[in-house]
Formats: C-alpha cells, sequence, structure tokens
C-alpha cells in the first residue's frame, strides 16, 4: 500500500515533571534558578491534523514561569528509535527511491529522483546524513533522502561497479564495498570514490564468482554478504559472515529466495534483504534469518525496473527547530517525524540553562 505521506506530525509530547532539572544561571523569576521544562500533553498520532505544539517554558527553580525570558529555545532528539528502509531501483527514466515504513509494512512516497543511472548498492553515511550508492557506470555517488538529488564522488572502479556498500564500525570506519563478478573485497574512499582491491574472500571449497550484497550488523560488528558462488544453481545465493582482516568467509546458508540483491541492517540487529528484477518474488523486502538465511516477506515494493539497493537511515524530525521565547514560552508549531517507533523523546537546550528531555512518547503507524 503506498500512502500519501511519509512525514509524521509531532501532535504532542509528555511532560518530564518534576524530573527536570535546573540550571545555575540565566534569567531568574521569584523562584532562584532557571531551567527549562517541557509541557505538553498527549502522544504523536500518525497521519493527522497537527493537534497541540511542542511548548518550552522557561521555569525557575519552583516550577513557575519565568516570563520576562527570550532565550532561544532548539528542539533535537533525546531518543530516536525510528528508522526508513530507502529502497532504490530502476535505470534512466525510470528510477524510483522510496522511503518504506518497516513499522507499517507501507511503502511510502518518496522525493522526486534525479539518479543518472541504476542504483546496484547503497548504505547510510552518518558523517554526512546522506545515502552513498554505487551505480552501474562504476561510480560512488551521493544521494540526499529528502529530495533525490545525486551528486557524483568519483568513478569506484574501471572494470566493475558497487553491488554492496557497508561501513565497519568504530571511531573512523572504513567503507567497504564488494562487485558482481569478482571475489574481492574493497576498501572505497568516500571522498573520491576509488574502490581500492584488499583481496579476494575466501570460502573453503568454494568458487567465489562475486557479491550482490553488504551489510554490517551494528549490535556485533559482523560483516556479512550475498555471494554467487559456482555452486550455486539458477539465481540462489548463499549468505555468509566475512572476516574483514583475513577476507576467510563463514557460510550461513542458502538463501531461501533467489535473486536476493543488497542487504542492510536495522538498529535493532534484523538484517534486512531485498529481491532484484530477476528473481522468481523480484522488488520484495525481507527479514533474515542471520542462523540460517531463511527469510519473511515485509513488504512488497515499488515499480523500478532494474536493480534493487536499500539503506537504513535514523527517522528525522523536521520543522522550525530553534524558537525564541516569548513570555518565557517558546512554541513550537508544526513538528514532523518520519518514522513510527516507540520511545522517541525530545531534547530541549537554551544558552545558559540545563538542556531538559522529554518523558518517552510514541508515534503509531
Amino acid at each position: 500500500m503506498r500512502n500519501a505521506s511519509w512525514q509524521y506530525p509531532v501532535v504532542a509530547v509528555l511532560c518530564a515533571g518534576a524530573a527536570l532539572a535546573c540550571g545555575n544561571d540565566g534569567p531568574t523569576g521569584g523562584g532562584g534558578p532557571a531551567k527549562l521544562g517541557i509541557s505538553t500533553v498527549g502522544n504523536p498520532t500518525a497521519r493527522t491534523a497537527f493537534a497541540t505544539p511542542v511548548t518550552v517554558q522557561v521555569q525557575d527553580a519552583s516550577g513557575g514561569l519565568v516570563s520576562s525570558a527570550t532565550n532561544s529555545v532548539t528542539l533535537a532528539f533525546g531518543s530516536n528509535p525510528g528508522v526508513l528502509v530507502w529502497h532504490a531501483s530502476g535505470r534512466q527514466g525510470g528510477e524510483i527511491l522510496e522511503p518504506v515504513d518497516p513499522v507499517a509494512a507501507a511503502v511510502l512516497t518518496g522525493p522526486t529522483v534525479t539518479f543518472n543511472d541504476e542504483i546496484s548498492g547503497m548504505t547510510y553515511d552518518a558523517s554526512s546524513g546522506l545515502l552513498l550508492g554505487g551505480n552501474i557506470d562504476a561510480e560512488l555517488v551521493s544521494i540526499d533522502p529528502a529530495s533525490g538529488t545525486q551528486t557524483l564522488i568519483g568513478t569506484a572502479s574501471a572494470t566493475d561497479y558497487l553491488t554492496g556498500l557497508a561501513f565497519e564500525l568504530g571511531a573512523t570506519p572504513r567503507l567497504l564495498g564488494v562487485m558482481n563478478i569478482t571475489p574481492d573485497l574493497f576498501s572505497v574512499d568516500v571522498s573520491t570514490g576509488v574502490a581500492t582491491s584488499l583481496g579476494p574472500i575466501t570460502l573453503t571449497g568454494e568458487t567465489i564468482n562475486g557479491a550482490t550484497g553488504l551489510a554490517t550488523d551494528p549490535s556485533t560488528g559482523t560483516v556479512y554478504a550475498v555471494l554467487r558462488l559456482a555452486s550455486n544453481t539458477g539465481r540462489n545465493r548463499t549468505l555468509v559472515t566475512i572476516d574483514a582482516t583475513t577476507l576467510v568467509a563463514t557460510p550461513i546458508g542458502i538463501l531461501d529466495q533467489d535473486g536476493m540483491a543488497d542487504i542492510a541492517f536495522h538498529p535493532n540487529g534484523t538484517l534486512l534483504g531485498v529481491t532484484g528484477d530477476g528473481a522468481t518474488n523480484p522488488d520484495e523486502l525481507r527479514s533474515i534469518d542471520k542462523t540460517d538465511a531463511t527469510s519473511t516477506l515485509l513488504v512488497t515494493l515499488g515499480n523500478g525496473n532494474d536493480g534493487e539497493a536499500i539503506a537504513v537511515v535514523p527517522a528525522q524530525l523536521s520543522g522550525t527547530l530553534t524558537v525564541a521565547a516569548v513570555d518565557g514560552v517558546a512554541t513550537f508549531s508544526g513538528l514532523m517525524i518520519n518514522a513510527a517507533a516507540n520511545g522517541y523523546t525530545l531534547t530541549a537546550t537554551a544558552a545558559g540553562l540545563t538542556s531538559v528531555t522529554s518523558a518517552p512518547f510514541n508515534v503509531v503507524p
């Protein structure tokens, strides 16, 4: 089912109440040092008209409003449990970039794409907030998930194109890549796009013809790949883990869906996969069991005619996020969250005041 919008209105946030901490300076009222307090009622409900603005008060130590305060207050996520799965597909003139809500199991209306060519592998770059993709012109590109705009980073390879991308965990993670017709694992320079071979992946007793997907488990740091083995029949492919240092692969099993293309991880550790256009069941987003390579259908995806790539992107808070207090109250109207999940919090900050975090609230599909 395709929905009309991929933004969820923030209807309200529960007050954090007595747990709010006082600041040590800033404007004061009759009760002493000032603090911030998030003061609203209720929880967000997906796809409803905006109901109650999120308001942040500058309060004195007793919880009284400091009506003279004009501080600029900024809202941001405290806890952000939500994600969207972004799906890229199609060749020139038929490309799509669509967000998928994994909670509602629904394909949402995405931005208008400006791809130059088919995206064959994709991953999320937390440092830039952009998607990184490999296309069949053997280039590395960045993709803005808000607009669909593609920007060329550079040529990745003169021989083949990247079909899977994944960042390692760590303070300065490498971007790893695989290609469709070579067994090699690559290190990809995010500033130039150049893919440098780290050497061939090895799997005891098998000949590796190439790979179609790559992903890093955020809970363990383990790198997973979808390999094309000489022993696979038809479009069957094998799920493995890879030691990125020794390049040794450990088999998990033959995937129960043929034509499995790209893979990606949900932050909760769930492995997701998308079937390609030549599969028996094409254009499907599936969850994959990491122990035996069996999978479960989550949602049928959009109408791309070639190539499938997915990446998991954290939920975004949008709207006017910095507001000056008027008579001690900063009012935030029209806030939006673009993914359903339980346990969001908002944090309010202002210069000279102690920040405050709301009680948890849910966004439901």
